[in-house]
This record gives C-alpha cells, structure tokens and sequence, in this order.
C-alpha cells in the first residue's frame, strides 16, 4: 500500500492511498473499506469499494446418446458449462441459425437442453453449442452433426413410352426419393415381388441420402392392359417403406373372349342366336359379318345382324357354313370364323328301285344319304322287315351306305330297306328290291289249281308265277288248242304283282258245259319256262283248309294259321271249333277279319289241353271240319307274388291269411259268374245249331 499527500489549493492537505491485491481464483466477490482520520481534529471519514470477480467459463460439452438418430423420433441433446463467473450463457444452434433451449444454472454451472423431434433436413447438420460471459470476449463452442436415418418420402413411376401397344417393348422405371441408407426398391405384381433379377441404380440424394431406381422391361400383350404394378421402396434399417402403384393402359387390336364356340350346332327349323363379345383398347369397337366373302345382311322374319349378335328366327339347312365376323378398332381387326351346323333329319336321295343279278353274282346295293349329323351307325340295312343275318359286306363313304350280298340265291330276293335315323326328326327309309334272274316257277297251290263259274256266267282262271327277269304267259286248252289274249271268247290280262311275280287271268265268257275241264298255264322268260294245268268246274261248296296248325301259345290264348283251300268260285269264310281235351261241350268261333288265315282263340284255361278243328264257309256251304286234331297247352302262370314271401311265414302273419281269403272268395266268386255264363252260352248255342241244322255230334 502507497499513501501520499499534498498541499490542496483550497488549503490544507489532500492525502491518496493506494493499495494493490491479488486476485484469487476462488476470489468472487470482495469489499475494500478506505478510512481517513484527522487526527487534529479527531474526525475519520470513511468509504466502501466492491469489487465483483469474473472469470471465464469452462469450455462447452454435449451429452447425446448416439450419432445415428432415426427421423421422426424425439431426440434430446444437453450442453453444459461449469466454472465461469458470472456463469456462462449458453446458445444452441442449428445449421448457423440460433435454436431455442432451455436454460438452467446452478452456481458456477449453466446447463442448456435441446429437445427436437429430428427429420432428414438434420442429416448432416452441425448442432453448435456456445459459452459466454463477460470473461470472455469470444464464446466458446462444441458441435455434434448427427446421420439420421429417413426412408423415403416417395416412389414415383414412369411409364416410357408414354402410348403403350401390344407388341412393341414397354419400359417401367420406378425411383425413390431420397432415402439414408438407400432404400431397397422393388416391383409387385398380385403382391408377389417380380424384380428379383433388376438391377438397381443409386444416386444422390437431398439431404445426404440416395435416390435408388429400377427398371422393368416388359413385352407388352393384351393381358398387360389393365394389369396394375406397384413400386415398394423399403428402408431396412429404420423398417419403413413406401409404394406407388400404376395401372398400365397398352393398346391393342380386339380379341374374342366370348364366343359360342368355333362350332354352334342347330336343328334346321329352330331359331339360334349366335353371340360374340370382342375385348380392346380402346374400347370403340366395330362389327362385321360375312359369308363366302360377302356381307351378311339383315333379312325380315330370317336374320338379323346387331353388332355382335347373328340372329336367326329359323333356320334352314342352306344357312350351314362358315360366317367370318371380324371386330375393329383403331389399334386393327381380327377375325373369328364360326362355323354353324345345321342339324336336320335324314332324307335318301339316290336308290335304285330295283337291282338285277344272276344266281351265284353278288349284289351291290347303294343308298345315298342327305343329313346331318350322319355316320355309318345311322344306317341299318334289312330285308324287308327282318334283320340281315347272311353274309354282307357294308361300308358307308361319301354320304353313301353300300350292302354287298354274296352269291346271290332265289331266297335273296326281295326289298331290301336303307333305314336311316340321326336323330333329328322322324326316321326314313328307301326300298331297293333285289331280282335274282331265274326260270318261271308256277303257283300251283291248291287254292288256285281250280276256278269255278255257273254257266252263263263268266269263269277266271288264275295263273301265278315267280321268275326274272320279266314272266311272259299263254293259255292252252287241254287238247293244245292256244287260246286268243282277246276275244268274244276268251280275255287274257297279266299283271306284275311286284317284281319277281307275275300273274295272268284267263277270263272264260259265257261258260258252257264243254268249256269246264282243264286249261294249261305257261310261263316263261328269258331263261326257261313252266306250266301248269288249272281246273274250271262248277261252283261247289270250298275245301278244306290246308296246313292248319299253332303258331304261338300264351297262359289264355293260341294262335292258329292255315292255308286256304279253293274257295269253290265264291269269298270264303272260316270257322274254328275248339274243345278242352277230354271235356265236352265244344264251342265255335268266326274267324274276323274275313279272309284272315290266322287268328287267337282267346279266353282260355292256364295249363290246359285244348283241340282245335277249322272249316271253311261260303254261299253254297261249308266244308267238312279238317279231320287232323290240332293240339295245344295253354302255358302256366309263375307264382304269384302277394302270395309269397320268403321271409315271413303267412301262417303266422295275420295280414297274409287276411290276404289269402279275400283272394280265395274273390276267386270263387269269378268262377261262379263264368259258370253260369258258360252254361248260358252254350244252351243258346245249342239251341241256334239245333235250329240251323249243324252237326252237334262230332268224334272228338
């Protein structure tokens, strides 16, 4: 410490003292007292002096948890100072801009906290924290820059060139924004990734990141219009990803996806709607039809063209063929052919009437067939209307169904039927008669071996032969006197009764006693001839039938035929008797239709023996019953089921003997009625003979 003094110009004495100190660092605050004292007046005075200690503060440091931050999430970062005095002030800022924080001190320490919820904009970013009091004339500072880790904010994709068309190559490029680390970028389609063979590109992005792009390359077709890809950019580390989708427009030609089908089948009559549906882009479509080149036109109440629809009211057997329909756009045209089959029934066009072979030659018959659908199986060959059973050789070609009969025989002879049947409509069938040339053979059945006229009256003579080709007749007299074809006499006609027989009628006019006798038929043709003596007598009660015999039996009927014998020159009738064997009476039945030769005697026993006797009947008389007795058994009923059940004991089964006894009352009351219908019949009948003269008593 210096104290000085000098004289003052006011008088007296100005007195200075100076003190020097030193400052210590743990000095703050220090109070200086300055006292002066006149002794000679015994006064003191007095002053106070403070002196405020400021120091600089220590340097800044940042407490963070880590350098790689993830954006969106909220990060907090803390500076502190310790030591200064005052204590230090501190500032944060962003990117050379000040940022706002909170502030605290606690003695010489002063802390500042930044809270802030990081994006992509702080990767990269210098966070700078500063120190300052008035120790100090430039603060001091620490800095942090933090990556922070973003996926991208978006895909876009683009679609080169920009009108797509089937056929040509397409190129989809799909980039992400910026993204730290690069994002993996990827195409879906239907969710399954399709990119795995791409290559990607990076390159830089804002904010520190990358961009990273594909490219997809497609050869375009129709199925790609509409199809709908998206792009995913994922970041792996953080786990987010974003996506882009593009639903792609290609241009292309129409194509048919809906049709009746290549073929669309119709019965001939019927209406049909044929039905096609084009797909393209664009979609302004335009139809047409045609037909062996030329445009299908509307045709009132037939057809009608509306676009895609062919539309037939009925159809006829003319409108089958191909119908091209073609669908256009600006893009091109396509074509679909359909081809409309009309179904419609059989109809023979080509047959021979008749076919003409030697004995031993094979036949060759032909049957030409118009119809649809029609195959070999439709065709079925007969002989009149039997199966053919002889060995034939068939074969179908060209819409034409061919039987070949082997070695042919006289047994061959006769129409054979084409039946053919596909279906549609009713069946159809031509007849070719088949004429196997051999010699005449002359009809010399009893029936018309004799003919029979009054005088005066005018007697026919029938002659019938079989033979080809064509049988030629002439008539003699017994005494070989030739008879003219034609005359007051005499009057010959012929006709063919079908193709391989023949018949001549020799008319007798006015017959005399001496004309009764004998006439002798010839028939002859190309390769031989025959004859045959025929009778004209006197109309006489007819013969007998001939050949009387069964031909079916069932359990209350048998069927008898015979052939007739000569009617005695007038229309014959028939008449059966019939008797159970052993039991009388006998009973009598006309047969109807007259003139059948075959007929059911119906209303019979089951397993029983009947005896059957014919006779014939015409204006004159009968003749005498057949003397041969014909013989049959009814055939016997199986059991019947309400009366059996192997499985449960009608003697024990309540229901079954209720069963039984209402049949056995039903049965006894049906036999009592027929008895005393029978007893009736038969007295009536009785009655009538014995009122007719027939004969009653017969050796049965």
């Amino acid at each position: 410490m210096h104290t000085s003094s000098v004289i003052s110009t006011d008088g007296g004495w100005t007195t200075a003292s100076n003190v020097t100190f030193r400052i210590e660092s743990t000095d703050r605050r220090e109070t200086y007292v300055c006292q002066a004292v006149n002794r000679g007046l015994g006064e003191t005075k007095s002053a106070t002096h403070i002196i405020n200690v400021i120091q600089p503060p220590g340097h800044p440091i940042i407490y963070k948890l880590q350098n790689e931050i993830t954006a969106g999430l909220m990060q907090r970062i803390t500076c502190t100072s310790t030591g200064g005095h005052p204590p230090a002030t501190l500032t944060w800022s962003r990117g050379g801009k000040k940022v706002d924080s909170v502030y605290t001190s606690d003695g010489n320490m002063a802390t500042a906290e930044l809270a802030f919820e990081a994006n992509m904009t702080d990767n990269g970013i210098v966070y700078k924290c500063e120190a300052k009091n008035k120790a100090i004339s430039t603060p001091l500072s620490e800095t942090v820059t933090f990556s922070v880790l973003f996926s991208p904010s978006s895909v876009t994709i683009t679609t080169r060139p920009k009108k797509l068309k089937e056929g040509e190559q397409g190129y989809l490029t799909c980039e992400s924004a910026s993204s730290n680390p690069p994002a993996k970028v990827a195409f879906l389609k239907e969710s399954q990734d399709i990119s795995s063979q791409l290559n990607e590109t990076v390159s830089n992005g804002s904010n520190g990141g990358k961009k990273t792009s594909i490219t997809l390359e497609l050869n375009l077709t129709s199925d790609h219009d509409g199809a709908i890809y998206t792009c995913e950019a994922k970041n792996n580390a953080i786990k987010q990803s974003v996506h882009n989708s593009v639903k792609l427009d290609v241009n292309y030609k129409p194509k048919f996806v809906e049709t009746a089908g290549e073929k669309v089948s119709v019965v001939e009559g019927e209406g049909s709607v044929v039905t096609v549906r084009a797909k393209g882009n664009p979609d302004q479509i335009k139809y047409k039809w045609t037909r062996n080149n030329s445009l299908v036109k509307n045709i009132p109440k037939k057809l009608y063209v509306d676009g895609p629809i062919l539309n037939f009211t009925e159809v006829n057997r003319k409108d089958k063929g191909k119908y091209a329909v073609e669908a256009t756009n600006s893009e091109g045209t396509t074509t679909l052919v359909i081809d409309l089959d009309v179904k419609y029934p059989a109809t023979i066009l080509t047959t021979w009437d008749s076919k003409m072979v030697g004995q031993n030659e094979n036949a060759h018959l032909e049957c030409g067939i118009d119809a649809n659908p029609l195959d070999e199986s439709m065709v079925v060959w007969k002989y009149g209307d039997m199966e053919i059973i002889r060995p034939t050789q068939r074969k179908f070609q060209d819409k034409k169904a061919y039987l070949t009969i082997l070695n042919v025989s006289v047994s061959d002879a006769g129409p054979y039927f084409c039946f053919v049947n596909n279906g549609i409509g009713q069946p159809t069938n031509s007849s070719i008669f088949l004429i196997v040339k051999h010699k005449p053979d002359i009809d010399k059945s009893p029936a018309i071996a004799k003919a029979a006229s009054k005088k005066g009256q005018t007697g026919r003579l029938i002659c019938h032969a079989k033979g080809a080709p064509n049988v030629t007749f002439s008539w003699d007299r017994k005494d070989g006197v030739h008879l003219p074809s034609d005359s007051t006499k005499y009057h010959i006609h012929t006709r063919m009764v079908d193709r391989m027989n023949f018949e001549s009628v020799l008319e007798v006019r006015n017959v005399q006693t001496e004309d009764y006798g004998l006439y002798h038929c010839i028939a002859q043709n190309e390769l031989d001839s025959d004859s045959h003596d025929v009778k004209l007598d006197v109309t006489s009660v007819p013969d007998k039938p001939l050949r009387f015999r069964v031909v079916n039996s069932t359990d209350n009927s048998i069927t008898l035929t015979w052939d007739p014998g000569f009617n005695g020159g007038f229309e014959q009738t028939y008449k059966i008797m019939y008797y159970q064997i052993g039991v009388k009476p006998v009973k009598y039945v006309d047969v109807f239709p007259k003139g059948s030769t075959t007929y059911e005697v119906e209303t019979l026993s089951r397993a029983t023996s009947y005896g059957f006797r014919i006779e014939s009947i015409n204006e004159m008389g009968s003749s005498n019953y057949t003397t041969e007795n014909v013989q049959e058994e009814t055939t016997s009923l199986g059991p019947n089921p309400l009366l059996t059940n192997s499985d449960e004991d009608f003697s024990t089964n309540p229901f079954s003997r209720l069963v039984i006894s209402v049949f056995i009352l039903v049965g006894a009351t049906m036999l009592l009625i027929n008895v005393l219908l029978i007893a009736c019949f038969i007295k009536r009948r009785t009655k009538k003979r014995l009122s007719s003269g027939e004969r009653t008593n017969l050796d049965l």
